[in-house]
């Protein structure tokens, strides 16, 4: 079983009180991918915190 970060069933909890039924996500390839291309250095650092 994936173990979930910490508060993630409050904030599940709170899109399902909200009618929430979707969310648009990407890959994570693709987020590696969009990260790259844009380039800055935060982007850079989210790309070598995920391990990417």
């Amino acid at each position: 079983m994936m173990e979930l970060a910490p508060g993630f069933d409050e904030f599940f909890g709170s899109l399902i009180a909200h009618g929430v039924d979707s969310l648009p996500f990407i890959w994570r390839a693709e987020f590696i991918r969009n990260r790259r291309a844009a380039g800055r250095l935060e982007d850079l650092a989210d790309i070598e915190a995920i391990g990417g």
